[in-house]
């Protein structure tokens, strides 16, 4: 029995210690934080805005939700958080390990200023109770107040900035590329540029040549334009053999982990004539839509025909549309007011019809002025210069057609036949 008495207290203390093994300390929430990914952001930069939930091991948090937490539009724009892989801390010099959940939205600085982040998490807190096979979890609401936060977003430095500053924030790559380095006066060129990197280039202007002297520019087309990508296009016409080169393309741009301004080039590209007579040269199809800038490739026969052809073909039919146009309008108005109305209908149909008949005589002498009649011996040139290679040779009395002109000088199509020609008192 006194044996029994004294190992009744061991007994206890043994019992007492499995018990609390079977009880799991409750969780508990060290600290919820808000930090940016880089630490210093600059206006037009992306950023992260990180969320981290340090947790007593083995616990989970579902259902997080802030209170009174607003983002400033005029500042920045943010995404949704996503959820980032859990990891482990260690805290008091590695006495302490807790779990760390992780949530990360991607930010967009769009002013500069600062913005206090003050707010209450709510969640649901999964809690390991027990210990092996007599484990189980158990669920709870907490809250707790998160550390207040400062997000400041800084003004792109004025120092060193220079005067083609794109307005980009990151680290950017400029490359580009020309259809062709061999061209002939007329000849359509297409300059392809992309610009990627790290960074937002949605604000950003787009890069063009710094200079391109005696070459016809179309508008810069925009291929795709996103976060970190930037394709364009754009059309170049030499007008002349001078125009032998498009200029250097520099895209400048804020680096913010360097904090100093960079440029990144390309180019300049230069373009070597051919000489190719008239005879040889194979007509494409090249024609530009102004608007998105499409340039349309020969037909899958090889043989095709320059715009200036078809505004030239249409010319020609066009004292004849007009007209006809004319006497379908007027059959469509008889028909349209036979009936009670018919003899004004007639009226009104013989009205149309003489009215279509004046505008396609006009309109063929109109057309009539667009032609050229030379009237003496004319060489005609490779190019706008006296020092070109001549073509061919026109004799008196030959008609020809414009095409465009270049100071004193004319390009002209004689039967499918083009050239340049200095323009003179006896062409007319």
């Amino acid at each position: 029995m006194s044996q029994l008495c004294l190992r009744l207290p061991c007994y206890l203390l043994l019992l007492i210690c499995f018990c609390s093994s079977l009880v799991a300390r409750a969780a508990e929430i060290r600290t919820a934080r808000f930090f940016t990914n880089p630490g210093h952001i600059f206006v037009n930069q992306s950023f992260d805005l990180c969320f981290e939930l340090e947790l007593s091991v083995g616990c989970e948090a579902q259902d997080l939700q802030f209170t009174s937490f607003t983002a400033n539009e005029q500042l920045f724009r943010l995404g949704s958080f996503e959820p980032l892989p859990k990891i482990q801390r260690q805290l008091d010099n590695g006495k302490t390990i807790v779990d760390v959940i992780r949530f990360k939205a991607v930010g967009q600085a769009t002013g500069v200023g600062d913005h206090l982040v003050r707010t209450r998490l709510q969640c649901q807190i999964l809690e390991r109770k027990g210990n092996a096979f007599f484990s189980s979890y158990a669920s709870r609401g907490v809250q707790c107040e998160v550390e207040p936060f400062i997000l400041k977003i800084q003004a792109v430095p004025e120092a060193g900035k220079p005067s083609d500053f794109s307005g980009a924030v990151g680290k950017f790559t400029l490359s580009a590329q020309l259809s062709s380095l061999t061209a002939q006066p007329g000849d359509i060129l297409t300059l392809s540029t992309t610009l990627q990197g790290e960074g937002d280039l949605r604000p950003a202007m787009a890069p063009v040549p710094r200079r391109a002297a005696g070459f016809k520019i179309y508008p810069l087309k925009e291929l795709t334009r996103e976060m970190a990508l930037l394709r364009t296009e754009q059309i170049f016409i030499p007008q002349a053999t001078n125009a032998v080169e498009i200029g250097e393309i520099s895209f400048s741009y804020f680096n913010p982990e360097t904090r100093t301004f960079e440029v990144t080039k390309a180019g300049p590209f230069k373009i070597r004539f051919t000489e190719k007579s008239a005879q040889s040269v194979v007509s494409t199809v090249r024609v530009i839509e102004t608007g998105s800038l499409v340039l349309r490739s020969p037909s899958a026969t090889g043989q095709g025909v320059l715009l200036e052809q078809v505004n030239k073909e249409l010319q020609d039919y066009l004292p004849l549309l007009i007209p006809a146009g004319g006497f379908l309008l007027a059959c469509f108005l008889f028909f349209q007011l036979k009936g009670p109305h018919t003899r004004f209908g007639i009226l009104l149909a013989v009205v149309v019809t003489v009215l279509g008949l004046v505008l396609g005589f006009y309109a063929r002498r109109s057309s009539v002025h667009q032609t050229l009649e030379i009237h003496e011996r004319t060489m005609v040139r490779f190019a706008p210069s006296t020092s070109a290679k001549t073509l061919f040779v026109l004799q008196p009395d030959t008609t020809v057609v414009p095409l465009e002109t270049a100071g004193h000088w004319k390009r002209v199509d004689a039967n499918g036949q083009r050239g340049w020609i200095e323009s003179s008192p006896q062409l007319k």
